[in-house]
């Protein structure tokens, strides 16, 4: 499990983006999901600072800094796939 922010959990070998939040195309996976009813917002009235998007369209707004997510994550910096 992996943690993103406000006590919850996503399964970490579902997780396919972590990113910023106020990336425009990031936020167009927001509004997507929301009108699919698959966005869940656990910012709780913090900033909004990370976007976690599931390989089943499930997309978290998470209040954590998308870098301590990644590190987290345990991505390098100069990983790439």
């Amino acid at each position: 499990m992996f943690f993103i922010g406000s006590g919850n959990y996503v399964k970490k070998d579902m997780i396919v983006l972590i990113g910023h939040y106020d990336v425009p195309e990031n936020k167009r996976k927001c509004r997507d999901a929301a009108s699919k009813f698959l966005l869940t917002d656990y910012s709780r009235g913090k900033k909004k600072n990370s976007v976690v998007v599931l390989s089943d369209g499930q997309v978290f707004i998470s209040p954590l800094e998308t870098a301590t997510l990644v590190n987290e994550y345990g991505v390098n910096d100069h990983e790439t796939n």
